[in-house]
């Protein structure tokens, strides 16, 4: 009988065996999971932080000069920043958003002296994250009313997220793309 009892403690059961498998990958799911949610909460967190920042130095330069910047000409669009992606469909030319277009979506390269205006009340411009929330849209960029001495600040968010962050406010949801939130300045 001791002999049975020995041979019978040397392994662990078939189901033994898989009951600790499932229970590592129950673990492990629970884990990745755990690890997005926090990804994308710091993800958004960046790209609020990046939105104030740039609202910051929209306010700078209005207070320093005494106006909203003189490049921005009413009803256009620009980007804030460098480094945003190009794609062989907008002939490699870095867009902010619809960087697959040759048509729409705005240049980088149109920003350039808005830019260099803004570097003069401070040099060290915020810096954003470029990743593209769906397949062509990345931000942030701005836009001035041609109508109002109104600047809105706007970055684009996933869809999953189910509000704008706070200190922004929703400009346009699609549950299929991506949820654009913004910071409205009133000059």
């Amino acid at each position: 009988m001791n002999k049975a009892w020995a041979l019978k403690q040397n392994g662990f059961t078939i189901v033994e065996l898989l009951t600790v498998v499932v229970i590592i990958g129950i673990l492990a799911s629970i884990s990745l999971v755990a690890y997005g949610n926090v990804q994308t909460r710091a993800d958004t967190s960046a790209k609020v932080q990046a939105m104030k920042n740039w609202a910051k130095v929209f306010e700078l330069y209005r207070v320093t000069n005494g106006a909203w910047p003189n490049v921005m000409t009413g009803g256009n669009y620009y980007c804030l920043g460098t480094g945003f992606p190009s794609s062989s469909f907008s002939g490699n030319v870095p867009r902010c958003r619809d960087y697959h277009s040759t048509t729409t979506g705005y240049l980088e390269s149109d920003a350039v002296a808005l830019m260099n205006l803004l570097k003069t009340v401070a040099p060290a411009l915020p810096d954003n994250q470029k990743k593209a929330v769906n397949s062509a849209v990345v931000g942030p960029y701005v836009y001035r009313s041609s109508s109002t001495s109104t600047i809105t600040i706007t970055d684009v968010f996933p869809p999953t997220s189910t509000v704008c962050p706070d200190g922004t406010t929703q400009e346009f949801y699609d549950i299929n793309t991506a949820r654009w939130c913004r910071i409205q300045l009133d000059g």
